[in-house]
């Protein structure tokens, strides 16, 4: 018996099922058709699987060069919710069918590189996605695994998204890719999908990897089990082709003292002056366990050490910020840019909106004359005739008289030439008194 647990992708929700289904040798003939059928291609190196595991209509492929395949013929017809199938090819150990000789199962500490390189061609209709995965095993025995799985979109079709929630963008391997995560019943869920759709890639999985390592997604004392391609499928499929598919892992430690790798964040990375950032360098690692070292340069001349640091910048500017990070031997540096204002570059207006002879609407108008984002805002004004505010909308208040307000969640940023606006009722301090129009005042404006 093998256990297939797969996740769930689909246009609204991921779901996580196991499926258990008795698992078809590998043959060695031509079309499979049979729900779990295998194939060994390539000498044995690696197998091709039809893996029907979301539905139980019918599916062929067939084997396409060396390491390729076709799906032949599909009839698949899920709507949302899971893939019907996901017909692949893998090497390494999946669930308990393993291939010979290929380097997996390998500690995620102990992976130098792996080169992977895939492509295929795609059918303008119907509803898939173009994928390669890595799984993860909390431990070396061939079986269900428990740690992670890691996948790779190029492109996909008919609505679909990876499952999981959108956590952020990132640049591996020449390209541009978002990062969805979900900690699912068994395993973590991690897909990287390339913003810019692609037919083939070469690239090393390892820094997408060291990537999800930082992120806390997967654990460098797991092991790395397999690495497979293919299409999940839910509507139609037939006429999807995998052209070709290789992978290899280098385990082999190498000789001499290996640098470390240097990352940096810094927060945050913009606002008015004076700015107090925290920075930090803890995402760096040494490949060969060394400790290391920490070095700051704030790019006003002014550093620091140690693994995090603090610094208030005073006078407004663009400066590169950097950390260099050292193993004794060797050295590696990583660099971020902190963006400072002006205690200016914000006109703060006071603009008087109606009045009545008991009390009047007002606004205030914050105006961004400037060449950088300002994160965050606090304005503060001041009656000196008995006026006071009733009532505050698109901003928080506080204070009684002078009153201090700043943004709620979703008008904080304002970039240059944008323009926020909160407003608010008033009571007068006189009946029939002019309405009073202060000056605004902080720390951003003009």
């Amino acid at each position: 018996m093998n256990n297939h647990p797969r996740h769930l992708t689909g246009p609204a929700t991921a779901l996580l099922l196991w499926v258990v289904a008795a698992a078809c040798g590998a043959q060695t003939g031509g079309q499979i058709c049979a729900k779990w059928g295998t194939l060994s291609v390539a000498g044995g190196e690696y197998t091709l699987q039809n893996n029907i595991w979301g539905a139980d209509t019918a599916q062929c492929i067939s084997p396409v060069g060396t390491t390729g395949f076709k799906i032949d013929s599909a009839n698949h017809s899920n709507f949302g919710g899971l893939p019907a199938a996901y017909p692949s090819i893998f090497k390494g150990c999946h669930w308990e069918d393993c291939t010979p000789d290929s380097g997996m199962p390998v500690r995620v500490s102990d992976v130098n590189d792996a080169m992977l390189s895939w492509s295929f061609n795609t059918i303008s209709g119907d509803t898939w996605n173009a994928t390669a995965e890595a799984w993860f095993k909390t431990n070396a025995i061939p079986g269900p695994p428990d740690g992670a799985e890691l996948m790779l979109w190029l492109d996909h079709n008919g609505g679909v998204q990876p499952g999981g929630s959108f956590t952020g963008t990132v640049s591996l391997a020449g390209a541009t890719w978002e990062v969805w995560f979900t900690d699912s019943p068994g395993w973590n869920f991690v897909t990287y999908r390339r913003q810019v759709p692609a037919s083939s890639a070469a690239l090393d999985l390892k820094p997408f990897i060291d990537d999800a390592r930082a992120r806390g997604y997967i654990d460098p004392n797991w092991y790395l089990m397999d690495m497979e391609a293919g299409f999940e499928v839910w509507q139609g499929g037939a006429g999807l082709q995998l052209n070709a598919f290789s992978f290899a892992v280098n385990s082999e430690p190498p000789t001499g003292n290996r640098p470390p790798q240097a990352a940096i964040s810094a927060t945050p990375g913009a606002g008015a002056a004076p700015l107090a950032v925290s920075f930090s360098a803890a995402a760096s690692r040494d490949p060969d366990g060394d400790p290391l070292t920490y070095s700051w340069d704030f790019g006003d001349g002014n550093g620091a050490t140690g693994v995090t640091a603090s610094h208030t910048y005073t006078t407004p500017g663009s400066y590169s910020a950097s950390v260099s990070v050292s193993d004794g031997e060797a050295a590696a540096v990583a660099t971020t840019t902190v963006e400072v204002a002006g205690s200016g570059g914000v006109s703060c207006e006071y603009i008087l909106l109606n009045e009545w002879n008991t009390g009047f609407t007002a606004s205030i108008r914050l105006t961004n004359n400037g060449a950088t984002t300002v994160n965050g805002w606090s304005v503060g004004w001041t009656y000196t005739d008995g006026s006071s505010i009733g009532n505050l909308w698109n901003a928080s208040l506080a204070g009684n008289n002078p009153y201090t307000a700043t943004p709620v969640s979703w008008n904080s940023t304002v970039n240059p030439g944008q323009t926020v606006e909160f407003g608010f009722n008033g009571n007068k301090g006189t009946t029939n008194a002019p309405a009073p129009q202060p000056a605004v005042t902080g720390n951003l404006c003009d």
